[in-house]
């Protein structure tokens, strides 16, 4: 069943990708060249807008589950119970719905600007908790260097003692 979502991205992608070009192209909407297509009238709208609405609930509660689990990796809360997955998931679609309903180009830039702002500086924060050799990062970075395995890597597990790194 793993194929299943893989097919349905990559015709996703297909459907996306040529509705753009035709769109650009013609100017006429993927929708409207669709009626035309032979059968009863507007067909292959009607199906793939019956499959989306029929497909919405699983994708969003798949979406949100996802969502919610990564929220209580990232922050800890409510991961020892049962309430946890749920309460974040019902809250993530709870603000997305907010979000959709006052929804302006301004408060999607802005949010999207929050969002990259704090992104930006939890990368920072985990620079600074790190504390990386910057010396010994930017001679990496100017002077090829081959990788050797660590000493207790091939003390604690003699099978790797004559492997490659690569």
């Amino acid at each position: 069943m793993l194929w299943v979502p893989l097919a349905a991205v990559v015709f996703k992608a297909v459907q996306v990708y040529a509705g753009a070009r035709y769109i650009v192209l013609t100017g006429e909407h993927p929708l409207r060249a669709w009626s035309r297509i032979p059968g009863p009238r507007a067909w292959v709208a009607k199906l793939v807008g019956t499959v989306s609405i029929i497909a919405f609930p699983m994708w969003m509660a798949a979406l949100s589950d996802a969502l919610a689990s990564l929220c209580i990796w990232i922050t800890g809360i409510g991961g020892g119970s049962s309430w946890g997955r749920p309460l974040w998931g019902t809250a993530i679609i709870l603000m997305a719905t907010t979000l959709s309903l006052i929804q302006t180009y301004n408060l999607v830039e802005r949010v999207s600007t929050l969002i990259l702002v704090l992104k930006m500086g939890l990368i920072l924060l985990a620079i600074l908790v790190v504390k990386p050799d910057w010396a010994a990062a930017l001679r990496g970075l100017l002077v090829p260097h081959i990788p050797a395995y660590e000493p207790w890597v091939t003390a604690k597990y003699p099978d790797f003692m004559g492997r490659t790194v690569f």
